[in-house]
């Protein structure tokens, strides 16, 4: 079993160091929080997107994250519209119960913008960054070895823990073992504790390759694909700053 978010590819996102990867997400994040400028988070949003896309990232994936996010944001804007009250506001449409105005129709387009780059940019991450990526960067920032398996673990166990269930559910249906016993709990629970025992023979099978442990009390073990900072990633870590800081400056102007 290979369920995890990321997906396989060779794209510029894919070799980008994950830690000019993460500060970019991180960078995106913040910026789109801070500043709530319509046309900024907009073209944030669109420009997450294009960067998908020139890294061929499948679509499937992209569509398949935005049929959950899409219901989300949907009834995120109607909350905010319908419950929104400016006294002096302009009013678009009024009646006995609510009443619509052009700030409402604002601050729920900024709230829904801000979710989506929140969102799209943490999949973005997700989508590129192998467990491999993941263990290795954090390794840079000083992060235990098994601190980053534990962590890789917690971004993929909801893919884990579906695909385990879609294994348990089939296996049942074929055997004709529907309802009953097998309800919606108790495979449920059988999930968990499938991923329970993988998790503890993976663990296991790390501890005998002795993952981690040193040499010699001195040299570490190498690692397989390390991160290194290539001229590349120091030029896309550059373009970053530059665009950030450029943000902030929009923002001092009051843009």
């Amino acid at each position: 079993m290979n369920a995890e978010f990321y997906v396989r590819g060779h794209g510029w996102l894919h070799r980008m160091d994950p830690r000019v990867k993460c500060f970019i997400v991180l960078a995106t994040a913040v910026m789109s929080c801070v500043w709530g400028n319509l046309i900024f988070l907009a073209a944030v949003l669109v420009l997450l997107h294009l960067f998908l896309l020139l890294d061929h990232t499948p679509a499937g994936r992209v569509g398949h994250l935005w049929r959950w996010l899409l219901p989300v944001d949907i009834v995120v804007f109607a909350v905010i519209v319908l419950a929104w009250r400016v006294a002096d506001g302009t009013v678009l449409w009024d009646l006995d119960w609510v009443k619509l105005t052009a700030e409402s129709l604002t601050v729920a387009g900024v709230v829904v913008l801000r979710i989506s780059n929140i969102v799209v940019a943490w999949f973005l991450m997700l989508f590129t960054t192998s467990r491999t990526q993941w263990i290795n960067g954090l390794a840079r920032f000083g992060v235990p070895f098994r601190g980053g398996v534990a962590w890789t673990r917690f971004l993929n166990y909801l893919p884990q823990y579906f695909a385990v269930k879609r294994e348990i559910v089939a296996a049942e249906q074929t055997r004709g073992l529907t309802g009953g016993f097998w309800s919606g709990s108790a495979i449920s629970a059988s999930a968990n504790a499938r991923i329970d025992r993988r998790t503890a023979r993976v663990d296991r099978a790390m501890r005998e390759r002795g993952a981690g442990m040193t040499l010699d009390g001195k040299r570490r073990r190498t690692q397989y694909l390390p991160v290194r900072m290539r001229g590349v990633d120091w030029f896309e870590l550059f373009v970053a700053l530059l665009v950030l800081a450029a943000v902030i400056v929009m923002i001092c102007l009051g843009w």
